[in-house]
């Protein structure tokens, strides 16, 4: 970690200060301690509120992302207006919940999939629609499907 045993000695000590997060953060990568206040003393404080570490589900957005459907024959573009109500939907579902990833991750792969073929598929106004995001709050009705 490169720091000296003296220095270690005197955080526990309390001749030095507290360090600051990103140093607590790298010691409590080192020890494999999930909880800060194992280091500090404090109250339960998950290491996971100060870093950005990726939602378990990350590949399968990843993977919708870079996926581009060639081979569209035979399938069925959904509407223009039925994807911008499951955006809206979305939307609703991120802005109203505290765990966002987890709420939305289980639909946005086929959202993503759904988008990339009717911009395939779709001609003129249709295609421009399922291309620009939805600028009205439409109603919320069940069209959003869990894969």
């Amino acid at each position: 970690m490169g720091r000296s045993d003296e220095w270690v000695k005197a955080v526990e000590t309390d001749r030095l200060l507290t360090p600051w997060i990103p140093l607590l953060l790298r010691l409590a990568e080192v020890l494999q301690v999930d909880d800060l206040g194992q280091l500090t003393g404090e109250e339960k404080l998950a290491t996971a509120a100060f870093t950005n570490s990726a939602h378990e589900a990350l590949p399968q957005v990843a993977q919708a992302l870079a996926r581009y459907p060639i081979l569209t024959s035979g399938m069925t573009p959904v509407s223009a207006t039925i994807l911008a109500r499951r955006v809206m939907q979305l939307w609703e579902l991120w802005h109203g919940t505290k765990r966002q990833h987890a709420a939305i991750v289980s639909f946005l792969p086929d959202l993503l999939r759904d988008v990339q073929i009717a911009t395939r598929l779709l001609d003129g106004a249709d295609r421009r629609a399922a291309q620009t995001q939805p600028r009205v709050n439409l109603p919320s009705d069940p069209l959003i499907r869990p894969t």
